[in-house]
């Protein structure tokens, strides 16, 4: 992934490297039509965006697609849990994982439990959420990723964790749930 294209700015200006360019004079249409109208497809496409960035992934794993040896781990408000240790690996790197029982296992310096995945600010994971760096992007700004395959090169994507995590130039987008999340 390799560029990025903040909506709702008055004019394109470059930052750290990266075109940011406006999507749309009416943010609402762009987000209520499946293809850009003309003003928005020309603003992507006069957006050069550079090299530099790096756009992650990451994903919720699902137990039932990591099969493997049980290992019990202790989760506050429910003891000891058994679960798969490919399972475990993916939830200590993706942050959440949904179990066989139907329940989210998170990893943050320990094991927690919740009915869904959660973000560093402890509200539910949503596809299209992104972390970045609060030096570059305020929470709230929404942006695009023009250079990508679809469906994700329409998608508008929403800053929602601008916590310690990711710094400089990378930006951190939240795809769903299982395999077919996993970028």
């Amino acid at each position: 992934m390799e560029g990025l294209v903040r909506a709702g700015q008055p004019a394109p200006v470059k930052i750290s490297g990266i075109a940011i360019a406006p999507v749309s004079q009416s943010r609402a249409a762009i987000e209520q039509t499946p293809t850009p109208n003309s003003t928005a497809k020309a603003a992507l496409d006069a957006a050069k965006c550079s090299n530099g960035w790096r756009i992650t992934g990451y994903y919720t794993p699902r137990e039932e697609d990591l099969p493997g040896p049980a290992i019990d781990v202790t989760v506050p408000t429910i003891g000891s849990a058994s679960v798969s240790q490919p399972f475990l690996a993916a939830v200590r790197q993706e942050g959440w994982g949904l179990t066989r029982g139907g329940w989210y296992l998170g990893w943050n310096r320990g094991w927690s439990r919740s009915s869904y995945p959660l973000d560093s600010h402890g509200r539910e994971l949503k596809v299209g959420m992104v972390a970045a760096d609060a030096e570059l992007f305020a929470r709230g700004a929404q942006l695009r990723l023009p250079q990508e395959p679809a469906p994700w090169n329409l998608q508008l994507f929403t800053v929602t964790d601008v916590g310690k995590a990711v710094k400089g130039r990378n930006v951190d987008v939240y795809t769903g749930l299982g395999t077919v999340a996993r970028t």
